[in-house]
């Protein structure tokens, strides 16, 4: 019974006797005194706190009461305790119980033996695994043929996905008795995650072989081509655009490009998302210019009213490349002065009558002329 409800039922209650006359006399401070002094006596203790336990003569001496008899008699108590404590699903109490009987080494490899394995069954019910397949190994030191064990062992390694230690301890098992109903419907739960797990091995390794298909495929149409692609430390997002053929497994597929349309003289762009290689600047100019855009108010940028330029590479300097109406991309790419970097085709898009004084601007700041 705890503090409370005693004081309840002797304090509060009515009905009830009500404290000797001496107790009755006592201040509630004077009677939390004794309450507390009554909680260190261990016939009448209601909680185990820190106190109670600290140099506690009375305590110290009924817990050496478990140890009272001779080593095998209380590692059986203990053990008793612990299959009390199992069949009443405190697995963490039956694991103490037993790691007590276990402690005494009583000497007694029957009794040694029973506790860890029982201790196993706890432990698994904890999903303790690895402690699971240490008492259990510690329980087939003494006994190899114990049945239990070997079955424990089994599902601690079944859920550590260690197939084949675990088919090996069935095996084991399965040979001492062929016809355990317990072993027969782990065999089937085994089987099942072998065969999931194969299944998810092979899935694996199916796509790993298609996606190296599509990264060969598509090496081999860059390099077929003449292509030159860079990558920069800090490339933009690109979110999902990327350069790609139209069948990945394909290298003589259309290669499609990402494309940002600049126009440097207005500070805007416009983006094509897979421009195919087989398009022409024409056609790139009449998908994107037909339509003014709204912040080209004087109505420069149309299909014929404009000129295009690449930037190219060469000798550690950046140049540019004027690419007519008729080009198309694959031809730009593939002369070898343009890159593609960072998955991006840039191509620059100058009103005609401008682009004089854009070119001389753009060698001035690149150092390429005066």
């Amino acid at each position: 019974m705890s503090k409370l409800s005693w004081e309840d039922s002797v304090l509060n209650n009515p009905a009830g006797p009500g404290l000797p006359e001496t107790l009755s006399q006592l201040t509630p401070e004077n009677r939390d005194e004794f309450y507390a002094s009554m909680n260190r006596i261990p016939l009448f203790m209601t909680q185990l706190t820190d106190d109670a336990q600290e140099d506690n003569p009375g305590l110290e001496a009924l817990k050496a009461l478990a140890y009272e008899g001779e080593p095998d008699e209380v590692a059986t108590n203990f053990r008793q305790q612990g299959n009390e404590a199992f069949r009443e699903k405190r697995w963490r109490d039956a694991v103490e119980f037993y790691t007590k009987a276990i402690q005494v080494k009583c000497g007694v490899n029957e009794l040694d033996e029973a506790c860890y394995a029982n201790r196993a069954a706890s432990n698994l019910e904890l999903q303790n695994y690895r402690k699971v397949l240490a008492d259990t190994s510690a329980c087939l030191k003494l006994n190899p043929q114990n049945l239990k064990a070997l079955y424990r062992a089994a599902r601690a390694l079944l859920a550590l996905d260690k197939l084949d230690e675990a088919q090996d301890a069935l095996d084991h098992a399965l040979s001492l008795d062929p016809s355990n109903a317990s072993l027969k419907i782990f065999k089937v739960s085994l089987e099942k995650r072998k065969t999931a797990v194969k299944e998810k091995q092979e899935s694996e390794n199916r796509r790993k072989a298609a996606e190296d298909a599509k990264k060969q495929a598509f090496a081999t149409a860059v390099a077929a081509r003449n292509y030159t692609l860079t990558t920069t430390p800090n490339p933009p997002d690109m979110a999902d655009a990327q350069i790609h053929l139209t069948d990945p497994t394909d290298a003589a597929s259309v290669l499609n490009f990402p494309t940002l349309l600049l126009y440097p003289l207005h500070a805007q762009t416009d983006f094509i998302a897979a421009l195919p290689e087989t398009s022409t600047i024409a056609d790139v100019l009449d998908t994107v210019l037909t339509t003014p855009a709204d912040w080209d108010t004087s109505r420069e940028y149309t299909p014929r009213g404009v000129e295009c330029y690449v930037q190219t590479t060469g000798d550690n300097r950046a140049g540019l490349m004027k690419v007519g109406r008729k080009l198309g991309v694959w031809e730009i790419l593939g002369s070898g002065k343009v890159e593609v970097q960072d998955q991006c085709l840039r191509i620059m898009v100058v009103p005609k009558g401008k682009s004089e004084a854009w070119i001389k601007d753009f060698k001035e700041k690149v150092g390429k002329g005066p």
